[in-house]
């Protein structure tokens, strides 16, 4: 009996325990389920147990909105009434709830001026008291709020939020002004605002965003010496492809003593990438015209060596000859890269003949006694094969780029050395062996030569499925050696006598895109759009299919075809994040100006 008393009073409390004491909820978020059942009875009293808790806190905002969402605006009416009288003093946010129901309703209750002493007594709640006004979509009223709190207190820095709220009053002149302001308040707020200003750029330059900006901006340089705003004026121009008023802001402020060979150097890559070349060639000719006014000249290797290949591939052959024989070595010291390509430039410039390469080899040699790095002497090696290869003398450039490789190592310099070694494999005829050393290549190299320099390796690996024999790649060796060597005229003619011959071969669509390409670089554009157009229909499926809608655009831009727009309009639908999104949408938007 008294075991059995005693099994009873332990199990008592167990059961007790298994209980629930009561059915109250522990967190806010537990009403929501109630509420979201129409519920609002039960809703609304779970909520109340929580406002009464903590009448300040995240309860009060939810009971407001479940009275109002049950359609008892009396209930919520004398919330915010109670709520005002006992703490709208410090929070002036309940003091506008109090206000916005009281309009609402038709009811006595604060006025818009005792909202407004409010803020004037404590300027340091306007943010809070902004974002209530905003949500009941009172934005002039909280535009003036913050107008006033700012003029009280400067160091709140508010010039961010009235940006946003100008902006949706349609305020735009304002709200850029506004958003300089922002930044001179806070210099982290910069990117962020860079971000929202190319979020609202046209491509329209007139466009209401774009006027604003930029008159915003201007106004600001003529009183405010921060670089940041001029920084930033630059990238407006940019973003809406107004490079040439991005180059006369430059060119004024370098007559103003302000030289900025670095932004120059930035543009001229963004006209390259956009076909804009007029406008590269003239920011290269304004800083190499400049370079002796800076004490500083690190950047000229890296302006000259632009500039040449610039002016070799618009084929503006005498400016070429004139800029390697006014910048000799003395002029650009120490300029490896410059030096080198100046070398090589000489060299393809000439006849291509045995007394041609015995003066290259000198002035390699030269380079090596002053320029001693693993990497400079590997450069050195490296040209030194290339030139070779263009000449046919496959034993020595072989030589050569086995030295090359030797210094360069496992990078991508090294990369070009084995490409370098595979190509003259397969130009000497040697195409099996060149074919599995450039499948191994396009496996592991670096990115940095996997575009223009991997084409060709990229072309003869995937060509020997279906020609076992690699026929189509043997006939194919001529006319790329002659666009290897520059003779472009030569190299057309070959593929165009290919095309028939290879009509049924899997290289055909190499042919018309190798031809396409060269009738670019021609500038035969018409043919060029013609010869991708047909790609475009032979390729199908293959590797060149991208690249034919792309540069059937392009040559139909340079040529300026009424079909471009729709050409470009039809590669970006189908390439949305294609390897020439970049360059088309700058077309694009060039064309839409």
């Amino acid at each position: 009996m008294y075991k059995t008393k005693l099994l009873l009073l332990l199990l008592l409390p167990l059961s007790l325990w298994s209980q629930p004491k009561n059915n109250s909820p522990n967190r806010l978020s537990d009403c929501d389920s109630l509420l979201s059942a129409l519920d609002f009875k039960n809703g609304i009293d779970c909520v109340k147990a929580f406002y009464n808790r903590n009448p300040q806190g995240p309860a009060y905002e939810k009971l407001l909105d479940a009275y109002l969402l049950a359609g008892d605006s009396l209930s919520a009416w004398k919330l915010v009434r109670i709520q005002d009288k006992k703490h709208g003093a410090s929070r002036p946010q309940y003091m506008i709830d109090h206000w916005h129901l009281s309009e609402a309703l038709k009811r006595k209750g604060p006025l818009a001026q005792d909202i407004e002493d409010a803020i004037r007594k404590n300027p340091y709640t306007i943010r809070s008291a902004g974002k209530q006004l905003e949500k009941y979509g009172s934005i002039q009223f909280a535009v003036s709020l913050y107008e006033i709190a700012e003029s009280l207190r400067p160091s709140l820095n508010t010039a961010f939020e009235r940006a946003q709220l100008y902006a949706q009053l349609g305020q735009f002149d304002k709200q850029y002004e506004a958003y300089l302001l922002a930044i001179t308040q806070n210099k982290g707020s910069y990117n962020s605002i860079k971000q929202r200003i190319s979020q609202n750029l046209s491509e329209d330059t007139e466009g209401v965003h774009n006027t604003a900006i930029k008159t915003a901006l201007l106004d600001q340089i003529k009183t405010n010496t921060d670089p940041i705003f001029e920084t930033l004026l630059l990238f407006v121009y940019k973003q809406e492809g107004d490079y040439e008023a991005a180059l006369e802001w430059l060119m004024v402020k370098s007559k103003q003593g302000d030289f900025r060979p670095g932004e120059f150097i930035l543009l001229a890559r963004t006209c390259e990438r956009a076909e804009q070349l007029a406008l590269a060639q003239a920011c290269y000719d304004f800083l190499i015209l400049h370079y002796r006014k800076t004490t500083s000249q690190r950047w000229l290797n890296e302006v000259l060596l632009s500039q040449l290949k610039l002016l070799e591939g618009m084929q503006e052959t005498e400016k070429a000859k004139t800029l390697v024989s006014d910048f000799s070595t003395n002029e650009c010291n120490p300029c490896f890269q410059w030096e080198l390509y100046r070398a090589e430039y000489y060299f393809k410039g000439s006849d291509l003949n045995a007394v041609a390469i015995l003066e290259l080899q000198d002035a390699l040699r030269l380079l090596r006694s002053t320029y001693r790095s693993s990497l400079e002497l590997g450069m050195t090696y490296l040209t030194s094969g290339n030139n070779l290869l263009l000449v046919g003398h496959y034993d020595e450039a072989l030589l050569e780029y086995a030295r090359a490789e030797s210094k360069l190592g496992d990078s991508s310099e090294g990369d070009l050395a084995r490409l370098g070694r595979a190509m003259c494999a397969f130009y000497s005829g040697d195409i099996s062996w060149s074919k599995t050393q450039l499948e191994v290549l396009i496996q592991s190299t670096s990115k940095s030569i996997a575009n223009d320099a991997m084409e060709n390796a990229l072309l003869i690996s995937a060509n020997s499925v279906e020609d076992t024999l690699m026929e189509g790649l043997y006939l194919l060796r001529a006319p790329m050696l002659l666009e290897e060597r520059g003779r472009l005229q030569e190299a057309e003619k070959g593929y165009i006598k290919l095309k028939p011959v290879l009509i049924a071969n899997e290289v055909y669509d190499d042919v018309l895109y190798k031809l396409g390409r060269v009738q670019l670089e021609l500038g035969k554009y018409t043919d060029a759009a013609n010869t991708f157009l047909e790609l475009n229909s032979a390729a199908g499926e293959g590797m060149w299919k991208e690249e034919g809608r792309y540069y059937r655009a392009k040559a139909m831009f340079l040529d300026k075809n009424t079909g471009a727009q729709t050409a470009l309009e039809d590669y970006l639908i189908s390439y949305p994040a294609g390897l020439y999104t970049e360059q088309a949408r700058q077309f694009y938007r060039t064309l839409a100006l």
